[in-house]
């Protein structure tokens, strides 16, 4: 009976060891999995693209023979009219050679050959231009790729919305960067992705995409306010207060800029500054309840009961039953 209960408690321990290592196995193996199929797609994907190239540049390639061809046709006429006139030039300087003896005569004769050789030479002179220039079908080439290109890339932009407004973030990244993949200086994809990270709380890799739009777009104030915003939450109030301010500059009526200014006066010990800048937001959303009860908080903590006062009413007006500005009035009265 004993060894029968160390038998049964060494499979019952050689059980409880394999059940957690087969989930795990389990998990491991659908991630590599998905993992796979992920990568065997986007390699689709990427192939499809380099066979569309692919083919376009070959039927550049043979556009490009026969005209190269017709060009060679058209110098070998060139050539031999070169030819003609090269004999012809012989045969007038020997006439000239026999008849005149002087030295003047042959000075006027050198002079002569001279404009000869120099009119020809013009004659077949081809400009030469640093960069050639684009015939109408390498024009008519670059625009279907273009248009193949863009084509894809709306599909990939729809998919992306489409995640988005189902919440589904992952999915919607992964499309984001798909896009990015194709088109890497595409301002739109790069505000999105930028937006998302931020959102999301990803300062790093926000940042990265946020320096890539403004070297895109250098006056794009709302990317320049959300790098400030990412310094502010690093406490690097010096560096945030320059951005911010900057993207002020370009954008003024963006009362969200002047709010990110509020904080760092606010926590820089310059509240009187605070106090002017969120008035000026006031002014920019007179109706808007949180900027006007912020305002009226602010003027509480400083002492001035009477602005305060004038404030909590503001909210009321708008919102009667908001519960902070209602037990902030009891407590001035």
């Amino acid at each position: 009976m004993t060894r029968l209960g160390a038998i049964l408690w060494i499979v019952l321990s050689v059980l409880l060891l394999l059940f957690p290592i087969g989930i795990i196995t389990y998990y491991i193996i659908r991630y590599f999995k998905k993992s796979s199929e992920f990568v065997s797609k986007k390699i689709e994907e990427i192939k499809e693209l380099d066979s569309m190239k692919d083919t376009i540049l070959h039927e550049t390639d043979e556009k490009q023979e026969k005209d190269s061809l017709n060009k060679d046709e058209s110098s070998g006429s060139v050539d031999v009219s070169y030819k003609k006139d090269k004999k012809s030039k012989k045969n007038i300087q020997k006439v000239d050679n026999a008849s005149s003896s002087s030295d003047t005569a042959q000075q006027d004769k050198t002079h002569t050959e001279k404009k000869v050789a120099d009119s020809i030479i013009q004659k077949l002179e081809v400009p030469t231009v640093g960069k050639p220039t684009s015939t109408p079908e390498q024009e008519q080439v670059q625009k279907d790729i273009e248009q193949r290109q863009k084509k894809i890339l709306e599909k990939i932009r729809y998919e992306a919305v489409l995640c988005k407004e189902k919440w589904k973030i992952d999915d919607f990244e992964k499309k984001l960067v798909e896009w990015l993949a194709i088109d890497p200086h595409n301002l739109e994809l790069n505000q999105m992705l930028a937006d998302l990270y931020f959102t999301l709380g990803n300062y790093k890799k926000s940042l990265t995409l946020l320096k890539k739009i403004i070297e895109i777009e250098p006056q794009d104030h709302k990317a320049i306010w959300q790098i400030g915003e990412i310094y502010l939450s690093k406490w690097e109030f010096e560096t945030a207060e320059l951005l911010i301010e900057k993207a002020i500059d370009i954008k003024p009526s963006n009362p969200k800029y002047h709010i990110s200014m509020v904080e760092i006066y606010y926590n820089t010990d310059r509240k009187d500054l605070s106090v002017d800048t969120l008035e000026k937001v006031v002014k920019l959303r007179p109706a808007n309840v949180p900027y006007a009860l912020a305002l009226a908080d602010l003027y509480f903590e400083l002492g001035d009961m009477e602005s305060a006062q004038r404030y909590y009413f503001r909210v009321l007006e708008y919102e009667p039953s908001n519960v902070k500005a209602k037990a902030k009035l009891q407590k001035i009265v």
